[in-house]
């Protein structure tokens, strides 16, 4: 039992753990099978918008839905309608129906908006079962109705493979794995040399209190101005001439490097943020909001500071390290991190000032390696590692924190070995070491 200063934070543990890991596979196949992948994404696309359009009527006149397993038994006889049907593995088109029942069930429990129609232009993708593919060793794999072709991976994939969609990214083929992956179940101590406050930004992507700055590569800079330079050469020529598909092509093949490198960038980040610490104490942003709100929505967006936090917090799950959230309303921006002064007012920080300068103490810091300071100093307290100073925890408003239970951090389910997949996270034992609360950077 870890007994903080405003909660106690039960971290019981299993003897191993099942987590949900995905593994991107790059296809080379021959144009026999790049056809073949073309015809199978093409088949589940009709069918999806077949299915939708049946949906949508049965829901009009009965004010139902047609069940998934009905709309399975009807694939049959699309079949002998649609022989070219017949060409596409049968689990591919099954999957449809369940897609469709996933996408219906989030309009009503989850409050998302009716499933849409897609068209060519989409993205092109289809799923397979995990009994319908094999791996032929660590370089080919063996697919139904196309054979056997190689492929490149970054990881070798582990684990227990569920299953696997074939993907067109780009101008290129790629089989994304969904694996059950067994991983050794540790607990770090959180310790209060190891206790690492980050800032996340824009300028600059992280700045941690131990005074590393992180900002995005000028390689990614760099992608950005080909993606542009190809969408100005695409507008100025006339659509459905074979020069725009070349460059629409061209284009499709520089946005998805921009897109790996993107991610490439984030994972390296994460993991590196989560190899220096045993807890790591970072922000609630609420970025939609600032996206709105400072007019820098393309720049926010891009960044991903949603996306580096969610990466943060299981792979800090799967080290066994701790995550600590802060509050929306505490203000680290504002904080003095060495006497705990608190601006307000007029005497606030403006987003043009980049320097934080105390008018009590005297202190001068970088805004970001302040606010840094200020997470670390709030995780230590949290976690009773230091004992909390009134002065130094004032924040002219109140906060709180509370535990976040259940899955983990990526939507997979933590769960013991041999335990059904109903089971609840108090059943489980399993807790997930981050809180749920807030703070906003530009306050």
């Amino acid at each position: 039992m870890l007994h903080c200063s405003r909660y106690v934070l039960s971290i019981p543990r299993s003897v191993r753990l099942l987590v949900s890991k995905a593994y991107r596979l790059k296809l080379y196949p021959n144009v026999a099978q790049r056809e073949a992948f073309l015809r199978w994404t093409g088949s589940c696309r009709w069918l999806w918008n077949m299915f939708l359009q049946m949906e949508q009527e049965e829901y009009k006149k009965t004010g139902k839905f047609i069940f998934r397993y009905d709309l399975d038994k009807l694939i049959p006889g699309l079949k002998k309608d649609y022989p070219w049907l017949g060409e596409t593995p049968y689990c591919c088109l099954q999957r449809v129906a369940r897609h469709i029942d996933v996408a219906l069930k989030r309009k009503f429990q989850a409050g998302a908006g009716f499933p849409r129609f897609k068209n060519r232009a989409g993205r092109r993708s289809c799923y397979l079962t995990n009994d319908k593919f094999r791996l032929d060793g660590t370089t080919h794999v063996v697919l139904p109705k196309a054979g056997r072709m190689r492929f490149r991976a970054g990881r070798i994939p582990e684990g227990k493979v569920m299953g696997g969609t074939i993907r067109l990214i780009g101008d290129a083929w790629y089989l994304v794995l969904q694996c059950k992956v067994e991983i050794l179940d540790v607990t770090v101590a959180p310790d209060a040399e190891t206790v690492l406050g980050g800032d996340l930004g824009l300028s600059k992507t992280a700045v941690l209190s131990d005074g590393t700055i992180t900002r995005i590569a000028n390689v990614l800079k760099r992608k950005e101005r080909k993606v542009k330079r190809e969408q100005r050469k695409m507008a100025r020529q006339v659509k459905g001439s074979k020069n725009r598909e070349k460059t629409r092509r061209r284009l499709a093949k520089a946005k998805a490097a921009e897109t790996n490198a993107r991610n490439d960038f984030r994972h390296k980040l994460s993991r590196a943020i989560v190899d220096k610490a045993s807890v790591i104490v970072l922000e609630d942003l609420l970025v939609m909001a600032m996206a709105m709100a400072l007019n820098f929505g393309r720049a926010v967006n891009e960044a991903g500071l949603a996306e580096i936090r969610r990466q943060v917090e299981y792979k800090a799950m799967w080290d066994g390290k701790t995550v600590v959230i802060a509050d929306r309303f505490f203000p680290s921006t504002q904080k003095c991190s060495a006497c705990g002064h608190v601006k307000t007012g007029s005497d606030k920080l403006k987003l043009s000032d980049r320097t934080y300068r105390c008018g009590a103490c005297g202190h001068t810091a970088d805004r970001d390696l302040n606010a840094a300071m200020n997470l670390r100093r709030y995780g230590l307290e949290a976690l009773g590692l230091v004992e909390a100073d009134e002065k130094n925890t004032a924040s002219g408003e109140g906060y709180s924190l509370e535990l976040r239970q259940g899955d983990n951090a990526c939507g997979g389910y933590v769960r013991r070995e041999g335990e059904s997949r109903s089971a609840t996270a108090a059943e489980t034992g399993i807790v997930a070491c981050s809180q749920t609360v807030t703070t906003n950077q530009y306050e």
